[in-house]
């Protein structure tokens, strides 16, 4: 078997593109009657004819439909149904904000349709809960906030976060930290930056690393023995030295020598390291809570997937088995408390504790879509959706 050697970010997943979803019901659903696309009840209710291109789920209180013209409209919980936008798709970041593309560029509207920034970026991430995004225009890299104000101009080599309302920013080969405000909070002096967490920056100066606290004052150097510190993430950080890895407390000492071919951060406090047999999980005062696994993946929605003898089960973040090791695949749970699971060809819809509420091999493939429903292609195209129990969502 092919080991899967870990090098993870100490990152807790919040998802991607759009914020970490929950398990919620959502107010209307997705339907189709032939070609066209319109919304219904939990019940199939019809509440919005079936009349348009296409429709998506609702996320964060607001759906999609498109129209034959390609404008797409933002839709209510409702059922309101906002003016025609001219985009190539839009992304919902939240019941305020709404992320457009548009001859291949981003920008950023609120929920009525309203244009907050133009769509001048190249590059736009999600904002992740905080109150400012990094973007990028004309090849080089700033920072926006939810209101479309660029609070760091698109005039610098590098910006990475946000992490704890502080963004890392290049210029020139050096490093300076920036609030999400677009505060300057250090001169550009840093080799490296990993972003505010556990209350420390570990910053690279010269060929030393340095420890600082939340506001950028010098707390410890760490020499230059380590050729890599991390980001401290609830309680320890990544090292690497001789090409070996191992985890540092936020005191400066080893919890694990730099000894391991690799070591990973899984997230909610939990942490890997590969021994050359095995991955160990360990918390973060280093008491081992797994030494019999074949890989560890990181937290999504408090569920990390773990494999052991090539079945794949869950694990919460105290380290227990909360899916049992019968899987041959199981998705990450980015939407909730619902994923798809695969087993003896069939693919399964279950819970965060396992349970099983459906199973099927007549789809070519099911997604997660949101918290209550999946995405179901055959034959290369979209054919609607399903509930966690099978319900279908839609007529031929």
């Amino acid at each position: 078997m092919m080991k899967k050697i870990i090098f993870f970010l100490c990152i807790t997943f919040t998802g991607w593109v759009s914020a970490q979803k929950t398990a919620k019901d959502s107010p209307l659903i997705p339907y189709r009657i032939g070609e066209k696309w319109g919304f219904c009840d939990p019940a199939m209710n019809m509440v919005i004819p079936c009349k348009y291109a296409d429709a998506l789920p609702f996320d964060a209180g607001i759906g999609q439909l498109q129209d034959e013209q390609g404008k797409w409209h933002l839709v209510t919980e409702s059922g309101k149904i906002s003016k025609g936008i001219e985009a190539d798709f839009l992304t919902v970041f939240s019941n305020q904000m709404v992320v457009f593309k548009k001859d291949e560029k981003y920008g950023l509207m609120n929920s009525k349709g309203k244009v907050l920034a133009n769509n001048v970026y190249e590059e736009f991430i999600n904002f992740y809960g905080n109150d400012a995004t990094w973007i990028k225009k004309g090849n080089k890299y700033g920072a926006l906030n939810t209101k479309g104000k660029e609070v760091i101009p698109p005039i610098y080599d590098g910006v990475s976060g946000p992490e704890n309302e502080t963004f890392a920013v290049k210029k020139e080969g050096k490093y300076a930290i920036f609030t999400t405000s677009g505060k300057q909070l250090t001169d550009f002096v840093y080799e490296q930056v990993n972003l505010l967490s556990d209350d420390v920056f570990t910053v690279k100066k010269g060929t030393n690393w340095l420890l600082l606290d939340k506001k950028c004052q010098f707390i410890k150097d760490l020499g230059d023995s380590y050729a890599f510190v991390g980001g401290f993430e609830q309680g320890l950080a990544r090292i690497s030295k001789n090409g070996k890895w191992g985890f540092l407390a936020v005191n400066g000492a080893e919890v694990v020598a730099p000894i391991y071919a690799s070591t990973g951060c899984l997230g909610d406090g939990l942490f890997v390291y590969y021994n050359d047999k095995q991955e160990i999980v360990i918390d973060k005062t280093g008491k081992i809570l797994h030494d019999d696994l074949d890989y560890a993946k990181s937290f999504v929605n408090q569920c990390a997937l773990v494999d052991q003898n090539d079945k794949v089960g869950v694990m919460n973040p105290q380290g227990k088995i909360i899916v049992p090791f019968k899987y041959a695949l199981v998705n990450e749970f980015f939407m909730g408390a619902y994923t798809v699971a695969e087993l003896a060809g069939k693919k399964i819809i279950i819970d965060n504790q396992g349970k099983e509420y459906f199973a099927t091999d007549k789809y070519a493939s099911i997604e997660s879509d949101t918290g209550n429903l999946f995405l179901v292609n055959q034959e290369g195209k979209k054919l609607g959706y399903i509930d966690k129990n099978g319900k279908e969502f839609w007529q031929d």
